[in-house]
């Protein structure tokens, strides 16, 4: 691994200090979304009126699943992967958005 103070010189760039997120827990998906502000707590409660069985599939969740698997469920895909995302995500938008995108990263 290269040393933050090489990797500044050579990349000639300042170094920002940034805070590291939070680790994301499923179980405390909801918690986290009502206290976010003033008011965030109407966000899950409607949520759960109406889209109550995603809301109790989402409780279900183990500390183990993945933000992936959380979308898979918000967006109600069979399979709960990331690999079903991308399925989903190229009936969207296509084969080309991928290649371009997947160059432009390159």
């Amino acid at each position: 691994m290269i040393p933050i103070s090489t990797f500044s010189t050579i990349m000639r760039k300042n170094i920002i200090t940034v805070i590291p997120p939070n680790p994301f827990n499923p179980k405390e998906l909801f918690k986290n979304i009502s206290n976010l502000r003033d008011g965030s707590d109407r966000l899950v409660k409607n949520f759960q009126s109406k889209f109550p069985k995603i809301y109790r599939e989402l409780l279900e969740l183990k500390e183990t699943s993945s933000i992936f698997e959380v979308v898979a469920i918000i967006l109600e895909l069979e399979e709960k992967s990331l690999e079903s995302l991308l399925k989903q995500s190229f009936g969207v938008y296509g084969k080309r958005w991928h290649k371009d995108r997947y160059e432009c990263e390159r």
